[in-house]
């Protein structure tokens, strides 16, 4: 006797575990915020939009003479600063929450052609765990985009032999 499953069944099922999915990405990253050295880059970003510059020293400095410095998060720390202006502590969490999952859904984007339903669910649950020890409000986020879209810009390149698609790299 074959046991078999409705389409009906199989859509509502699909539609279950792409809630349960998305609860557990927003338990996850909706979290209270570990800042480290988010304070940091807070004031860092704030210097940044009053002064219109890159420091080349750090302005928060507790030595007399800050050594020349080369500041390499600036539009993290910059953007970090203007979310927090707009929307404060829980503006930050939402942001937060939006990148990693913009993140995860360029993921699923890019694998839903070539990996089943439920392989795409178990390695999208394993690259939520895999991120959620990176998720600190740091600028190294936005490492995890382009990553993603360097990674895309090969494998186009691969398919199609362009190198005029290597240009974005």
């Amino acid at each position: 006797m074959k046991f078999t499953i409705s389409n009906n069944l199989k859509t509502t099922l699909k539609i279950l575990v792409i809630l349960l999915t998305g609860a557990f990405i927003f338990v996850v990253f909706f979290r209270p915020l570990e800042f480290e050295d988010g304070w940091w880059h807070l004031a860092t970003g704030r210097w940044i939009v009053q002064n219109h510059a890159v420091p080349h020293y750090d302005p928060f400095s507790f030595t007399e003479k800050p050594d020349p410095w080369i500041l390499t998060q600036w539009l993290g720390s910059t953007i970090y600063y203007l979310v927090y202006q707009v929307g404060n502590i829980l503006g930050l969490k939402i942001f937060r929450l939006l990148l990693f999952l913009a993140a995860i859904l360029i993921f699923v984007f890019y694998a839903r052609k070539k990996i089943p339903f439920y392989y795409l669910i178990t390695l999208v649950f394993f690259l939520v765990v895999g991120l959620a020890s990176s998720c600190l409000l740091r600028p190294l986020v936005f490492n995890f985009f382009f990553i993603q879209f360097f990674l895309i810009i090969l494998i186009n390149y691969e398919k199609t032999k362009n190198s005029k698609n290597l240009l974005w790299i």
